[in-house]
């Protein structure tokens, strides 16, 4: 399998691009294997027994992180991400096992306008799943699609609003900026630097923090906080 077998569609330049696609799996480390012989990635690196969703909220209640195994591999520039339900927390990812969805996900698109994305979406008819992450630092939002009327891609892509399944097509909307960018470059760096036929290596979702970066925002950030205390 090459990047053309992949389900990639072109989305609307208001929700930026799309730098990933993301999958559901009942064993990460089988799934794992058939990406690298039958598709043709590389290889991947994995965080095991990960919480990857901070001060987040889910079908509007605030919530504890869910548990999850996370694979990631490229084809080309896509990020291929594998995701494992370790738990039984109420969470998308259970919405989706519960209805026997074990396949195509989400895809993630990076926007620099995030709120400007977000709305777009919603007039197009999703509804938001999960709100996560800090305006000021970085946001995160899944949202579903409800309205197969309407359409975020290509007017001869609009089957791309359901997954293979029928269900609504989910879009974690990323705040494009100097927290997350790094996310991005230090996955891919890390997944091109395993050695020719390895399948995985292991690594901490913490260790993609851009620790200058936040060290530069933050300060900004705890002045803004208290002021709209004062």
């Amino acid at each position: 399998m090459s990047l053309a077998d992949i389900r990639v569609p072109t989305i609307a330049p208001e929700l930026g691009c799309i730098r990933q696609v993301a999958y559901i799996v009942k064993d990460i480390d089988v799934a794992m294997k058939e990406w690298q012989v039958e598709r043709g990635v590389k290889g991947f690196v994995v965080a095991r027994d990960a919480q990857p969703l901070s001060n987040a909220s889910y079908r509007g209640k605030k919530k504890h992180s869910v548990i999850i195994d996370l694979a990631f591999g490229y084809l080309d520039d896509l990020q291929v991400e594998l995701i494992e339900l370790k738990d039984d927390t109420p969470s998308m990812y259970k919405e989706a096992l519960d209805r026997n969805q074990v396949d195509l996900q989400h895809y993630a698109v990076v926007v620099e306008d995030f709120d400007g994305a977000y709305q777009f979406a919603r007039d197009k008819g999703f509804e938001t799943i999960v709100d996560s992450g800090v305006k000021g630092i970085a946001r995160m939002s899944y949202i579903e699609a409800t309205d197969f009327e309407k359409n975020v891609f290509d007017e001869d892509e609009k089957t791309f609003m359901t997954t293979p399944e029928g269900h609504g097509i989910i879009l974690e909307v990323i705040e494009w900026n100097g927290m997350t960018k790094p996310y991005f470059d230090t996955i891919q760096q890390m997944v091109d630097a395993l050695p020719e036929g390895q399948l995985y290596r292991e690594f901490s979702l913490s260790s993609t923090t851009p620790i200058g970066e936040l060290a530069k925002i933050l300060p900004g950030f705890i002045w803004k906080a208290i002021t709209r205390k004062l």
